[in-house]
């Protein structure tokens, strides 16, 4: 297994390349791109959050519950109604029921190197980033899900290049470890919820191209 270092210095690495890509060859506009690169970033360190006491778990609670509150202000005007003193109880509350909420499902639902390393789950991430971001142009869109893809698959990637012995598997002494590049779940249950998760999110994300698809067979018509 690769070292959470490895992980952040490649993630840094294909974050950057990422970032200039998109604003070389798809005028992705510098916030966008900056953005994206920090979407690889966390993506990259994102799939080591059933490590229930390492860095990526306890940073991963933190983070989303710093955000959810101002998702919930934004989608909800009527909280901000009652002033500054709603907005941060409303906000304190929050972070400190997300927070705490999120370690419980991580330590009780998650183990390590299970159905969190794997290609559904990266496809699910990628889907919640794209609905996430529901006011930005449809290119931008899939310019920073696709940041999430890119930084969770190449996490793996890393995972499962350090786990190949090729000298053991020469002598007949090979260790064997838990793939990362897993398509199913260990049960036909876990695996039918991830597949049903993928499924259920992308049915939201196609709807959002039914517009432009109507147009284009209209035209091809």
């Amino acid at each position: 297994m690769a070292k959470q270092q490895s992980h952040v210095s490649l993630s840094v690495f294909i974050g950057v390349v990422y970032a200039l890509v998109g604003i070389l060859f798809f005028d992705i506009y510098i916030e966008g791109a900056m953005l994206a690169f920090v979407f690889v970033l966390i993506a990259g360190v994102l799939p080591d959050v059933d490590a229930i006491d390492g860095p990526p778990a306890r940073e991963l609670a933190g983070l989303v519950a710093a955000f959810v509150p101002i998702v919930l202000l934004k989608r909800f005007p009527f909280i901000s109604e009652g002033g500054i003193v709603r907005e941060v109880f409303f906000i304190i509350v929050s972070f400190l029921f997300v927070r705490g909420t999120l370690a419980r499902i991580l330590a009780n639902h998650t183990r390590r190197r299970g159905m969190i390393h794997s290609i559904p789950a990266a496809i699910i991430v990628s889907e919640l980033a794209y609905l996430l971001f529901d006011g930005v142009y449809r290119v931008d869109r899939l310019y920073l899900s696709s940041a999430v893809f890119v930084g969770f698959v190449a996490h793996l990637l890393l995972d499962a290049g350090s786990d190949l012995d090729i000298v053991g598997k020469a002598v007949g002494s090979e260790q064997k470890k838990v793939p990362v590049l897993k398509m199913s779940a260990p049960t036909t249950g876990a695996t039918l919820s991830m597949y049903g998760a993928i499924l259920f999110l992308g049915w939201f994300v196609a709807s959002d191209f039914k517009e432009p698809l109507t147009r284009l067979i209209r035209v091809l018509q």
